[in-house]
């Protein structure tokens, strides 16, 4: 289970995902996340790549939204697509900092 307090002027609480690995190789990985907040329930299917580029890695992500629930239903896409990057970005750069201690 993931809590994260995302920081959006229209949303301000907590948002609680429950991921579930669907499918994990050597360089890519496909989880199902089923998240809830007050008045909102959520599932996503979100897939990450990993590339290698002249030594370095390049992470790919990309997400399919399955459903939305409650007031999240009405809120334009490219506004739920701007909320789940923004959340990728605040996930991924958490688990940069822990593998950086």
């Amino acid at each position: 289970t993931v809590i994260v307090k995302p920081q959006f002027v229209f949303l301000k609480t907590k948002i609680t995902m429950d991921w579930k690995v669907i499918s994990l190789s050597k360089n890519s990985g496909k989880l199902r996340i089923k998240g809830k907040t007050i008045g909102s329930t959520f599932e996503v299917i979100t897939k990450l790549n990993l590339l290698e580029k002249k030594g370095s890695s390049i992470l790919r992500w990309g997400a399919d939204v399955l459903r939305l629930e409650g007031i999240l239903k009405v809120v334009p896409n490219t506004v739920i697509e701007a909320i789940g990057v923004k959340l990728a970005d605040a996930i991924f750069n958490c688990v940069g900092l822990k593998t950086k201690e």
